[in-house]
């Protein structure tokens, strides 16, 4: 069964939604779109910073994440100063392990009589 809407009815319902959307936005309508407006841009600017792989301001940045993004950034730089790093530990621990003449004086005591000897067979004795 069809319905009968009468097409009077039909244009004054037309006419009066027309007449409402052309009614200024209230104050509270406006602060709405501008809030959402706002986040849009706030939203496309971390969307940049994301692609730059920078940090993000849609929440409070931790240590840990800023330097997750910074050694992200900074790759090769990074990558060589720890590589520095690594090879200074790794150098001192040879030169700190290392054998120490010193520490047997016998051995220290043979070495110089060995270099003297050497040295009086060159040049002659004194």
């Amino acid at each position: 069964m069809a319905s009968t809407v009468s097409p009077t009815r039909e244009i004054s319902c037309a006419t009066s939604r027309s007449a409402a959307s052309l009614a200024p936005p209230s104050a509270s309508q406006l602060a709405v779109a501008w809030a959402a407006a706002v986040r849009a841009g706030e939203l496309a600017a971390d969307l940049r910073r994301y692609l730059a792989v920078e940090p993000i301001r849609a929440r409070p940045p931790s240590a840990i994440y800023r330097t997750r993004k910074f050694l992200q950034r900074h790759r090769r730089p990074t990558t060589a100063a720890g590589l520095a790093l690594t090879a200074g530990i790794v150098a001192s621990f040879f030169w700190l392990f290392k054998p120490n003449p010193l520490n047997d004086p016998n051995r220290s005591a043979a070495d110089f009589v060995r270099g003297r000897e050497s040295l009086l067979q060159i040049n002659g004795p004194a």
